[in-house]
């Protein structure tokens, strides 16, 4: 538990300090928070209630001789080959975990650098999405990382560069197909040829990735009626931002258009998530989950676009954080398989 609150107090002083001022201090501090995460999330031993999953994913990797049994350990082609690959060079399952914290926490580095004050950004991501996210579900946390390098490339309207990220993020889990229309949603200019490569790159990634696994996937989601712990409040925690920015919209600044309307359908589907949780909790928590940039974008903008009062907005973005990263660790049904961290180079 120590460590959590040493990570996030590392934060703390650092957007207090820097917070708002000079991007390339902020970014210099920024790395050096990226780095000391990767050494708690990479690093991680018997973390999270799936590492037994995991490691018998990794045990099974170990006996494949042949590639085309790598369905015998996952259904992600993605992760199954990073395990493989792994297991041809070593028997610890920890390689694999440094890997997806690689990537992982790079996504939130490169996302976290574009956006007005990177501190607050990690900040923000710090009690759930590092130390909750990245830690207990190695598989979609290389896929958000993956759509946060993705993202990126679409504020810059980069489309096919964000496409193939999106395609790698769904073969770490398949459920990242989902994000592919944003960047048609968000297109302003050759809106057709956008749907087109989106319905043909949609139609690839269904082929291939999803096709043997809907009725699996259908079956989980939906038909067995599958509920999340703590759908309503990871919902709920987008829904925030997401008013903010619908009410506020107008006082925050775009590099392009195609970035206002990338975040304003993410504010809507963020609303669109609360019915949702009425008919499948689970799958609006999968939504949720993939929605979480809003609450990095919104919040690291804040006091910008507010500036007589940005001392008392990150004063505020830093107790509410600090609140959730509290809730979580005294009242969560699951913090046990957190806490007590252990870690593999310390053991």
């Amino acid at each position: 538990m120590i460590v959590y609150w040493y990570l996030y107090l590392m934060a703390v002083a650092s957007v207090a300090i820097y917070g708002i001022g000079s991007l390339h201090r902020q970014r210099v501090f920024l790395l050096m928070l990226t780095f000391f995460s990767v050494f708690v999330v990479g690093f991680r031993y018997q973390i999270g209630c799936d590492w037994n999953a995991y490691l018998n994913h990794f045990e099974t990797a170990l006996t494949i001789t042949d590639l085309t049994s790598w369905t015998e350990i996952s259904s992600d082609i993605g992760y199954s080959f990073l395990n493989i690959f792994v297991a041809s060079l070593s028997n610890d399952i920890v390689w694999v975990n440094l890997i997806s914290a690689l990537i992982a926490l790079s996504g939130l580095y490169r996302f976290s650098i574009i956006l007005p004050s990177p501190l607050i950004s990690f900040l923000v991501a710090l009690p759930y999405i590092v130390i909750v996210f990245f830690q207990g579900y190695t598989r979609q946390s290389v896929a958000f990382g993956l759509e946060l390098w993705g993202l990126a490339a679409l504020i810059q309207g980069k489309n096919f560069r964000f496409f193939v990220y999106i395609i790698l993020a769904a073969t770490f889990h398949k459920t990242a197909i989902v994000l592919a229309p944003l960047a048609a949603l968000a297109s302003t200019k050759n809106k057709l040829w956008t749907y087109f490569w989106v319905l043909i790159f949609s139609s690839v990634v269904y082929v291939f990735v999803l096709f043997e696994n809907q009725v699996n996937l259908i079956e989980s989601y939906i038909n067995q009626n599958m509920s999340s712990d703590g759908a309503g409040i990871r919902v709920a925690l987008n829904v925030i931002p997401a008013l903010i920015f619908l009410i506020f919209k107008e006082r925050f600044k775009f590099k392009t258009d195609a970035e206002r309307r990338l975040w304003s359908w993410i504010a809507l589907i963020s609303l669109a998530c609360i019915p949702l949780l009425q008919v499948s909790s689970t799958v609006a928590d999968r939504f949720a989950l993939y929605l979480m940039p809003l609450q990095l974008f919104v919040f690291s903008t804040l006091p910008f676009i507010f500036p007589k009062i940005k001392q008392v907005l990150i004063l505020g973005i830093l107790c509410l954080y600090a609140s959730i990263l509290f809730v979580w660790l005294f009242f969560s049904n699951h913090v046990v398989c957190w806490v007590p961290y252990s870690n593999w180079l310390l053991i």
